[in-house]
């Protein structure tokens, strides 16, 4: 995971987690536990729901609700130690389909899916060209448009009359 996308989320971002049923309850109970936590403390040591936190928990109930998956076994997802490649995630499961083939589906289901609902929680995967920019409209895509930063200004907007700086 790209490190610079790991924060804490917001309250319009907690409602819109909550839509995922798997989150529900999760971030409800979580939400009064801080809550109550919280209460007569200042802001500098109150508690809050990170993204990552919160889309590992979605991970692994994700996992435990998925028929294919062997609940009676190890089921587990981790973060490990930030390296300077992000944070890496480990999925650590097993599936009850033990043909190679079949397998390999399995497990790639459940990588398509982890990926495809990242930016749901606004992480990014850490990829090489994750620091290469590019203006696009009145926003700013990651080149190869694997992620929106949907409420981010144009940072060429103002400047030279849309060239980009080094174009002067």
């Amino acid at each position: 995971i790209d490190q610079r996308s790991i924060r804490f989320l917001n309250m319009e971002e907690l409602e819109m987690l909550k839509g995922f049923d798997i989150l529900k309850d999760y971030l409800e109970s979580k939400e009064t536990e801080i809550s109550t936590y919280n209460t007569g403390r200042s802001s500098f040591n109150t508690r809050y729901l990170t993204n990552l936190g919160t889309f590992r928990i979605y991970a692994q109930r994700y996992l435990e609700q998925n028929p294919i998956i062997r609940n009676d076994m190890t089921l587990m997802v981790r973060e490990l130690a930030p390296a300077k490649s992000g944070v890496p995630l480990e999925i650590y499961c097993f599936s009850k389909e033990v043909r190679w083939v079949q397998f390999e589906k399995v497990q790639s289901d459940i990588l398509e899916h982890l990926l495809a609902v990242l930016p749901s929680f606004r992480l990014r995967v850490f990829q090489e060209c994750s620091d290469i920019y590019q203006a696009v409209g009145n926003q700013v895509d990651v080149v190869g448009g694997a992620f929106r930063f949907d409420h981010m200004e144009n940072p060429f907007a103002s400047v030279y009359e849309g060239q980009h700086p080094e174009q002067k």
